[in-house]
């Protein structure tokens, strides 16, 4: 998928239009600046999970489980990275988690009706369709990193744009929940295991053992 020059100003220009100030006018002038079409190839888009080995990722917006070194990990990873792509829902149990975004990165929040969202302007982008969010990690850097939910993994996966995944395993069998991780399943033979951390219970305070594994595309 390309994304031409033209097109990538008008994106940029809907997706940035709540949250116009003087951050996002320098970044869409990067863009006039470097006068080059962006091409998908050129985004670093990782992805991050935690799950059960039935694959549930939460109940009812939350976390079903206490994992003081999950969180400590998803905190490393997101904020090396500087960008995370999330639907409404998570950016919603974020707030509802912590009272603001995510401190250290920058939002790109997918949702079919960004003008509800008037708040957070500078951290915050929002975005209606895969296009925009393309558009928007181009603008932002080109590195950037999944973080739910459901629906927002499986886009990503079905679009085989993923070149990296960070997967905690929380050994929980048989725990209750209403959002899993879906099946993945694109050519597994060309995914490279590049570090892993075997079960263990890694925080005195976690609830459960858990393993952590980061995965390459090839």
């Amino acid at each position: 998928m390309n994304i031409g020059l033209s097109k990538q100003y008008a994106l940029t220009k809907r997706v940035t239009r709540l949250t116009e100030n003087g951050f996002q006018a320098k970044v869409k002038g990067e863009i006039r600046r470097k006068g080059v079409p962006m091409d998908h190839a050129d985004i670093d888009l990782s992805l991050i999970v935690a799950m059960t080995p039935e694959r549930v990722i939460g109940l009812k917006g939350r976390l079903p489980w206490r994992m003081p070194s999950d969180l400590a990990r998803f905190k490393k990873i997101t904020t090396e990275i500087g960008v995370v792509v999330m639907g409404r829902k998570t950016f919603d149990s974020i707030l509802a988690r912590n009272g603001k975004p995510l401190s250290g990165r920058q939002h790109v929040v997918l949702t079919t009706n960004p003008a509800l969202f008037t708040s957070h302007q500078g951290q915050v982008w929002y975005a209606t369709s895969l296009e925009e969010v393309l558009a928007t990690i181009g603008v932002l850097g080109g590195r950037a990193c999944v973080i739910g939910g459901a629906e927002i993994y499986e886009m990503f996966i079905s679009a085989g744009l993923v070149r990296k995944v960070y997967r905690t395993i929380v050994h929980a069998q048989g725990l209750a929940g209403d959002a899993f991780f879906p099946q993945f399943v694109r050519e597994a033979n060309k995914w490279r295991l590049a570090d892993g951390v075997l079960r263990s219970r890694q925080h005195e305070k976690d609830e459960y053992e858990s393993s952590f594994w980061t995965y390459e595309w090839m």
